[in-house]
Parts: C-alpha cells; structure tokens; sequence
C-alpha cells in the first residue's frame, strides 16, 4: 500500500509504502502522482520505504525508469529522496539511483535519515516551502 499526503506549506509530497509493494503499484503510483499534482511546475517528494518489502527487483526498473520519465517530463524539477532501514531496500534504491540519472530533471537519492532527505529536497534549485 502506498499512501501520499501533500503539505503545501513545505512544498513536499509525502509517501508512505507499507507491506508489500509490487512493480505494477509504484507504476500505478507515478500515473496518480501525475495526474494529481500536474499544475505544479517542481515536485519534491519525501518517500517513506522503511516499512515496505519489495516484491520487484532490479530488472523492472528500464519499464519504471520510462514510466517515470514519460509521466515527469513536464515539471521543471523533481527531486525524489527514499527513506530506506532494510539492505534489500538501500541495494535497490541505490541501484535505481544509477538509473534515475539519465531521466530529465528527475533526481532520486536515498537516504537513512528524514532529516537529510528532507534537506537534499530543500536544495533543489526551485524549491520554495
């Protein structure tokens, strides 16, 4: 399950991934986010995947990769920090870091501590909260 919670006043989306989460979920995830926060020229998203098991691997990531970047291109920046605490989730989020640097103005990092994440969103070059 995945939950979003925007706070307009930090200018950071908030998700929440709990149990299991399947590929076919973060696809649905990106179409939804697309759609619900399309007027937004910049999109920092705060992505709490501690309590989450993956049920995907690394091979899915080319499909999500182009998902992702079909679905953002319209915003000037967007800046995606993951919250991870598990070694499966820190492998995978850094694998799909490598990846995340190809699409346009998407950046993804991953991160142990909320406070960190939450100052690389801020250091966006458009970030205003």
């Amino acid at each position: 399950m995945i939950d979003t919670n925007y706070i307009q006043e930090e200018n950071i989306l908030y998700m929440d991934r709990k149990g299991e989460i399947k590929m076919q979920e973060l696809f649905a995830q990106v179409q939804v986010t697309v759609s619900n926060y399309k007027d937004l020229k910049c999109l920092y998203i705060l992505d709490d995947a501690r309590e989450s098991i993956p049920q995907f691997s690394s091979r899915d990531y080319p499909e999500l990769s182009k998902k992702i970047s079909d679905g953002l291109s319209h915003f000037l920046e967007v800046r995606h920090a993951i919250l991870v605490d598990s070694a499966m989730n820190t492998a995978l989020g850094i694998l799909f870091e490598g990846m995340a640097n190809e699409i346009q103005s998407y950046s993804f990092k991953t991160f142990f501590s909320e406070e960190d994440a939450k100052n690389w969103l801020k250091d966006g070059v458009h970030y205003c909260g």
